[in-house]
C-alpha cells in the first residue's frame, strides 16, 4: 500500500540568528556550545529591549522601582554614591530581563522625559540593577547603618524670609541661626513639614503601615493610584506639603510614598506580616534602612530623628541630633495632633474597582 511522505512542519524564522546556530550546534558541538550561542542571542536581544518607553502602566506594575534605580545611578551613580540626577522626576525607568539564562537578574532600561519626547539613556545593554542596597550618604546626610555615620558636620538652617540654607553646623551655632535638622537642607525641610513629624511622632509608624498596606497587598487598592495612596495619609494627618519644591523636582509627600513603594518593591518578604498586623518588626524595619533608607533621607532630609524628636521607634542616643528644631523641647510643649480614631477607614474598596475598570478599559 502506498505510504504517504509526511513533509517536515515548516520552523518559524527564529527572531535571533544565534538560536538556529544553536540548534545546529546542539547536534553537532554538544550542549556547551548551545549554551554559548543562546548567550549571543541574549545579548543581541539585551540591546533592543530599552528601544520602547514604559508606560505609566508598566512602571507603576513594579511600584516605579526602576524610576527610583534609574535616578540613584544615571549618570556615575554606584551602591555607595548617587548619580547627579537622583532628583530629576524626568528620569523615568522599566524592569527588563536581558538574559534567558539569568532569569533573576533584572535590570532597568533608563529613560529621560524632554519637551520633544522620551530619549533612552541606555547604550546597548542595560546596566542599572533592578534591585540593590544602597549606602547612606552620611557626609551630607543624618543617617548610618549600626555603629557608622549619624556624625554629618552639616544642618539645615532657616534664613529670614524661609530660605533652607545648608551651613556648616560649627558656623550656625556662631551666627545664631535657626537650625531645623541635622544634614543638608533637602525637600522636606521647611518648617511646616517637621511640624507633621512631631504631631504625628506618636502614632504614625502604625498609622502609616496600615494606609502603606492596603496600597501594597495584594488585595489592596491598586499599584497605579499613588494619587489615591497621598489622600489616605493626609485623611489620617499626615499632610506633608504635595506641591513641587521645583521645576521637575519631587514634593515632601513624594518622598514618603517613594519610600512605601520602595518597601512594597524591596522588602514584601521582611515585612509580609504587616499586611495582616500593623505592628513594626525588627526584620521590616532593618530591610527598610538597608535598601530604602538611603533614598529616603536624601530626598527628605528631615525625619523624626533629624529634627530632635523622640518618636514611637527606640533608637540609641547616638542617632539623635542635637541640633534639630526640637531637639530639648519639652513633650509638653511639641506640636501633637489627634490619633486617628480606630475605626477609621479610607474607601480602598471604592477605588480597587474604579482602578480595576481603568485597566480593563
Amino acid at each position: 500500500p502506498h505510504r504517504p511522505t509526511l513533509s517536515p512542519l515548516p520552523r518559524e524564522p527564529s527572531p535571533c540568528p544565534a538560536l538556529e546556530m544553536a540548534r545546529a550546534s546542539f547536534t553537532r558541538l554538544g550542549a556547551a556550545a548551545a549554551l554559548a550561542a543562546v548567550a549571543a542571542c541574549s545579548a543581541a536581544e539585551a540591546s533592543e529591549l530599552c528601544r520602547e518607553a514604559p508606560s505609566v502602566h508598566e512602571r507603576a506594575r513594579s511600584y516605579y522601582q526602576c524610576d527610583r534605580q534609574c535616578r540613584w545611578y544615571v549618570g556615575g551613580g554606584t551602591d555607595a554614591v548617587t548619580g547627579p540626577h537622583f532628583f530629576d522626576r524626568r528620569i523615568i525607568g522599566k524592569e527588563v530581563t536581558p538574559s534567558i539564562l539569568k532569569p533573576l537578574d533584572t535590570k532597568c532600561c533608563c529613560y529621560n522625559e524632554t519637551s520633544s519626547g522620551t530619549e533612552s539613556l541606555d547604550v546597548g545593554e542595560p546596566v542599572v540593577p533592578a534591585f540593590s542596597t544602597k549606602s547612606f550618604q552620611t557626609e551630607s546626610t543624618w543617617s548610618g547603618a549600626g555603629e557608622t555615620g549619624f556624625d554629618c558636620k552639616f544642618v539645615c538652617t532657616e534664613a529670614q524670609g524661609g530660605a533652607l540654607v545648608t551651613m556648616d553646623r560649627d558656623e550656625a551655632d556662631r551666627s545664631g541661626a535657626k537650625k531645623l535638622h541635622c544634614g543638608n537642607c533637602s525637600i522636606c525641610s521647611a518648617v511646616d513639614d517637621i511640624v507633621v513629624l512631631s504631631g504625628t511622632r506618636k502614632w504614625i509608624t502604625e498609622a502609616m503601615t496600615k494606609v502603606g498596606s492596603k496600597f501594597a497587598a495584594p488585595w489592596g487598592y491598586g499599584f497605579d493610584n499613588v494619587t489615591h495612596l497621598q489622600e489616605a495619609l493626609v485623611q489620617i494627618g499626615f499632610n506633608m506639603s504635595t506641591a513641587p519644591k521645583g521645576r521637575d523636582l519631587p514634593s515632601c509627600m513624594d518622598c514618603w510614598t517613594d519610600n512605601i513603594m520602595c518597601d512594597a518593591a524591596q522588602c514584601k518578604a521582611k515585612c509580609w506580616t504587616k499586611f495582616f498586623d500593623p505592628t513594626q518588626t525588627k526584620a521590616c524595619i532593618e530591610c527598610d534602612e538597608r535598601t530604602c533608607g538611603p533614598e529616603f533621607i536624601k530626598c527628605a532630609g528631615a525625619n523624626r530623628r533629624s529634627a530632635g524628636i523622640v518618636s514611637d521607634i527606640a533608637r540609641p542616643k547616638k542617632q539623635e541630633c542635637t541640633a534639630g528644631l526640637y531637639t530639648g523641647v519639652p513633650e509638653a510643649d511639641l506640636p501633637s495632633f489627634p490619633k486617628p480614631p480606630k475605626n477609621h477607614r479610607v474607601d480602598f474598596m471604592e477605588t480597587a474597582v474604579h482602578q480595576a475598570e481603568a485597566i480593563v478599559v
